[in-house]
């Protein structure tokens, strides 16, 4: 993806792809986007359950988890999830949902990347000599 952006503090190990960036007059990134063209099943499942983002949170928290990381990689504090499906009428098209930053999740998602960086770095560095045994996840 041409967008692919590397997390503005751990550059090397984790990074985003956002489907589109709004633009400040100055050149920074005001908020993003993260667009989903679901079955219309799926939409039309959205349009009944999700109005804000505790409802995206509830109904679609791997969605809801992507959007907090992209402004966490973004240092932004809001980010857009939209939902659309061409075949519906036009006003049941799109679902958008603003998704403010959840600073506790942010705090909390960090402990776990900067583990999970400690994690991939041991095993690469584990592959690199030699070692072609199991893994525990749990240490």
């Amino acid at each position: 993806n041409p967008l692919f952006h590397n997390h503005i503090t751990y550059p090397k190990d984790a990074g985003c792809s956002p489907d589109v960036l709004a633009y400040k007059e100055d050149g920074s990134i005001s908020f993003g986007v993260e667009m989903k063209s679901p079955k219309g099943d799926t939409h039309q499942e959205y349009l009944f359950l999700i109005d804000n983002t505790e409802d995206l949170k509830k109904v679609c928290k791997d969605y809801w988890v992507q959007c907090q990381f992209s402004m966490m990689c973004y240092g932004v504090d809001l980010w857009l999830w939209t939902s659309h499906n061409e075949y519906f009428p036009q006003r049941d098209k799109m679902l958008i949902v603003e998704v403010p930053l959840d600073k506790s999740f942010a705090s909390n998602f960090d402990i776990r990347l900067q583990m999970a960086i400690k994690m991939k770095n041991r095993i690469v560095e584990q592959r690199m000599n030699g070692y072609k045994g199991e893994y525990n996840f749990r240490d």
